[in-house]
């Protein structure tokens, strides 16, 4: 039985990383349900043949850990949420509140992905009991260690010829998203080395356990010959290759920070050896250990990591900028959300409610794990992690400053080193987010234990004190059970939901589809809500359809129940607005499409939709006021989406001094609107637009060469010299190292016949650019 559990234990260890780092809900739950079996079983085992079940340091605060998340699943009293959460009070009642009376409410927002993150945080915990029950046999742990030693040399092999063999997809057959930077199994190679720094200390650890002693007299050949006679050598030689492919995936993975997390992880380590007295030159042999790893990277180049290290990849890519004002909106959250936070699994879906900055791309993490911990768990959340953190480390100092035994050693320190350089890492990543990642922490976390406290001479097996109050054992076993049967049926039923729901999901629903397909659309979308009453998106889907379906009842109630399971969700606040306002009450629809820009600050459709709907309502100079916001938000975005705004304006007949009122504050927009009166023939009111837009670059960080470029052009083809060399002569003072501006300025001048005027700006542009065939051609014209 024992042999059983040890397998289906090293099972999960093996499969988590391989199943792409366990992201997806099929391996979670593959991940989770085995962990809890495991964890059933062991205990059922125990409590059978009457054995001890060993305490686990840390486990208190773990245990409330996961009753805290299941608190922020409890529908609580208004009253009580209001002194908790103000804001979350607040939230509630400005968007189920408007249409209904809201008494019970939870603290986490979208409760289904609270429910998968206790879930999953429960498997971490059971992965880590599991860690120190069982590996504190002596025979267990060193067989599980060189059985995991082996998969990772495996998984870096892998990870190593995929890389050079297959760059779009996982495996040679899993395609994967654009714009994503896969590594081994994994789809970001960031996660990747967030697995490889917990294992690569251990791995090296246990190779320096292993090497033979020696003499260093002796020649070359006669080292390598008691090197080879060795009785370990086999599995020395086989931890040394593991190591250095791990290091080679890890280089050639390109993280730069997770290189440099796991040298500070490893000085600490060496200072802890140096602490003792002993072991200098195995210490020694580490510091050698880091600095090959630092030269190594440096050979590979900083250019490509630094820019992969620039990038958040999720669905999309965001660059480095954006990343800090990510985090910077993150501490701005925390202070709104500080004691109970806005539910786990919830950053992404309350973030826009804080986003400072456009974009089109989806940030569903801070890319900080103690961030967000804070934003999503509150200081209750991180003062229990850190509670775990401390008595986890406290415990196994304890005995590790006792130990003299050597593979317990090297074992601790290489377990301590990786727990060091995944937390450092989590600075600027979201390690325990991904599933195999996350469960390798607990993992590693419990082999710190194990490796301080089993012993390995001797009759007794562990230190580690037992169990011996008669409630505990049952209590976990009832815990046990609990968590393994809705666990699994939950699972099961969020994959069934997501599987029907996928026969319908991508229909485009309008009015040319018959009845009899849209009830049969609804019906499917039915099916999917009884597997899965807490997904938002059903209960949407079945609001919209309703909408199509002339004699469907409960268009609203399917709005209500979509807002409450997820009242963060703009798309939902604003389409239910639409149908209140027609259907309901005028005002309480209006204050609906007010809290969808609230919960999408920086979305400017969000403002778009509410100001399309004030023009249909007839409130012409409110529609104006939101509209400019809007535009406002895209000032320095794309200029195509700025003309998109100009005809939406076109739509509603506004007049030339009201769109120019509207675009007058950026450039940004107001070089597109001087293009659009220009085509339109507009002269007098695109003068007016360029010279607003010339003006506000006097002042505007923002100087880029092709707005110059447009008002140039402009004055240019009204043969207006003089203001178009007004244009170039601004341009090359704000930004003088242009040649662009150089040679307009050197043209009009010629046209002027001001000829050492022209000479100068040529032969200054060249200065810039000395192969420029425009200025060497207009040098050759003016006779030099």
């Amino acid at each position: 039985m024992k042999r059983t559990m040890l397998f289906l234990y090293l099972f999960i260890l093996v499969f988590s990383p391989l199943a792409f780092g366990t992201v997806e809900l099929w391996s979670l739950t593959v991940m989770e349900s085995l962990t809890y079996l495991l964890v059933l079983s062991y205990l059922i085992y125990k409590i059978i043949r009457k054995e001890p079940i060993f305490r686990t340091p840390g486990f208190i605060p773990l245990v409330l850990f996961l009753g805290y998340i299941l608190i922020q699943l409890i529908p609580l009293p208004f009253n009580v949420v209001k002194i908790l959460s103000p804001h979350t009070y607040q939230i509630y009642q400005e968007t189920y509140g408007v249409l209904g009376s809201v008494n019970w409410m939870t603290l986490s927002f979208n409760k289904k992905l609270t429910v998968m993150e206790f879930y999953r945080y429960a498997a971490y915990v059971g992965i880590y009991f599991m860690t120190i029950q069982l590996l504190s046999n002596k025979e267990r742990i060193k067989r599980s260690m060189l059985i995991l030693t082996s998969f990772f040399l495996l998984l870096s092999i892998f990870a190593i010829i995929q890389h050079f063999t297959s760059i779009d997809a996982i495996y040679w057959v899993k395609n994967i998203p654009e714009n994503t930077d896969v590594f081994g199994p994994y789809i970001n190679h960031n996660h990747f080395a967030g697995l490889v720094v917990m294992v690569l200390p251990i791995t090296i650890g246990l190779f320096l356990y292993q090497k033979p002693n020696v003499s260093y007299k002796q020649s070359i050949r006669e080292k390598i010959t008691d090197i080879l006679h060795f009785p370990a050598a086999n599995v020395h030689i086989l931890l040394g290759i593991s190591a250095i492919l791990l290091t080679a995936s890890l280089i050639i993975s390109a993280s730069k920070i997770a290189v440099i997390c796991l040298c500070l992880a490893s000085v600490i380590c060496m200072g802890l050896l140096f602490l003792r007295g002993k072991q200098i030159r195995k210490g020694s042999i580490i510091l050698t250990v880091i600095v090959l790893l630092v030269l190594s990277v440096s050979w590979f180049g900083w250019e490509e990591t630094l820019a992969r290290f620039s990038r958040i990849t999720t669905n999309q890519v965001i660059t480095g900028e954006e990343r800090l004002a990510i985090w910077e909106d993150g501490i701005r959250m925390i202070g709104t959300f500080p004691i109970t936070g806005v539910g786990f699994g919830n950053f992404g879906n309350v973030y826009p409610r804080f986003k400072s900055f456009v974009s089109t791309k989806s940030a569903l993490h801070a890319h900080n794990d103690y961030l967000e911990l804070l934003i999503e768990g509150g200081i209750f959340a991180f003062l229990l992690l850190v509670w775990f953190i401390f008595e986890l480390l406290l415990t196994s100092f304890k005995e590790y400053n006792n130990r003299r035994e050597r593979y317990s050693i090297y074992l601790f320190l290489g377990s301590f080193t990786g727990i060091i350089a995944v937390l450092f890492l989590s600075i600027t990543d979201i390690n325990f987010h991904i599933g195999a990642n996350g469960l390798y922490f607990f993992f590693v976390a419990g082999l710190l234990v194990a490796a301080s406290h089993t012993r390995l001479r001797g009759k007794v097996e562990t230190s580690l004190p037992v169990i011996k109050r008669l409630i505990t054992k049952p209590l976990l076993l009832n815990s046990a059970i609990l968590v393994l049967i809705t666990g699994v049926i939950i699972n099961i039923r969020f994959m069934a939901a997501e599987k029907v729901f996928s026969y319908v999901e991508d229909i485009y629903l309008n009015e040319h589809i018959p009845n009899i397909k849209l009830e049969a659309i609804r019906k499917t979308v039915l099916k999917a809500v009884r597997f899965d009453p807490l997904e938002s998106k059903y209960q949407y889907a079945l609001a919209n359809i309703s909408s199509f379906l002339p004699k469907s009842p409960g268009r609203m109630m399917h709005y209500m129940k979509a807002i409450y399971l997820n009242p963060s969700n703009s798309e939902y606040l604003q389409s239910t607005g639409l149908v209140a306002a027609l259907y309901v009450k005028e005002k309480k629809g209006d204050q609906l499409l007010r809290a969808g820009i609230k919960s999408d600050i920086s979305n400017p459709q969000r403002y778009k939709m509410y100001a399309d709907w004030l023009f249909s309502m007839g409130q012409k100079s409110a529609a104006m006021e939101v509209i400019q916001k809007a535009i406002a938000r895209e000032a320095k975005g794309d200029s195509d989406r700025i003309k998109e705004y100009i005809g939406f304006m076109l739509i509603y007949n506004l007049k030339e001094a009201e769109m120019l009122s509207i675009m007058s504050k950026y450039v940004g927009t107001l070089i597109p609107i001087g293009e659009h009166f220009m085509q339109s023939n507009q002269q007098t009111a695109a003068e007016n637009a360029f010279k607003k837009a010339l003006a506000a670059l006097q002042t505007d960080d923002d100087q880029q060469i092709q707005y110059y470029e447009k008002i140039y052009a402009f004055y240019m083809k009204k043969r207006r010299l003089q203001d178009a060399l007004n244009v170039a002569t601004q341009a090359i003072e704000k930004i003088p190292n242009n040649v662009i501006a150089r040679i307009w300025a050197a043209q009009i001048y010629e046209k002027q016949r001001i000829t050492y005027r022209a000479k100068e700006e040529y032969e200054t542009a060249l200065t810039f650019d000395p192969a420029n065939e425009v200025a060497l051609e207009g040098l050759k014209r003016l006779g030099y």
